[in-house]
Order: structure tokens, then sequence, then C-alpha cells
């Protein structure tokens, strides 16, 4: 994941959710050092097919297509005027 988004500027942060067994759980997340970059990364990244790894559940696909949107943490959701415009939710 971080090798798919480095080209859209400094990253600060990645992390892929795992299970209890190490699995991915199709989801992660990026933050940029600027807002800059995670809106480019937005623009340029949502609805990219990419490869998709191969895994014992991966039921035949071949690619997947990634969902990039800002990440919003519970209490933003909540309180509507807090905005976090560097971290990105990122799912394929």
């Amino acid at each position: 994941m971080f090798q798919e988004f480095v080209s859209f500027g400094e990253i600060t942060s990645a992390k892929i959710s795992i299970d209890a067994n190490f699995q991915s759980r199709g989801y992660g997340f990026i933050e940029f050092k600027d807002a800059e970059s995670a809106q480019k990364a937005i623009a340029e990244a949502n609805g990219k097919a990419i490869p998709a790894v191969e895994s014992s559940d991966s039921d035949g696909k071949k690619e997947l297509e990634l969902l990039v949107t800002e990440y919003e943490p519970k209490k933003a959701r909540q309180d509507k005027t807090q905005k976090c415009t560097t971290n990105l939710y990122i799912s394929g």
C-alpha cells in the first residue's frame, strides 16, 4: 500500500488492518504530511484498478478497485466542526 501511494507525497503513517490470523481485512489507512498530497491521492487513486494480491480467500479476482476517501474519526463524525484532511481510508 505504501508503494502505491508514496508518489502522491510524503507519507507519515501507513497501516493495513489485520485480523487475529494476521490476514488483511481489505482496508488500511495512510496519513500524508500535507493536505495537498492527500487530496491528490483521492483524486487520482479513487476508483483505480490495481492487481489483487493472491490469497486463499481472493475468490479468483484479478484486480481490486480502490476506494480512497478522507478518514473521519468517530469524534469528527459526531462533531461536524472537526475535519481531518491528511488521513485517508483505503479499501479494495
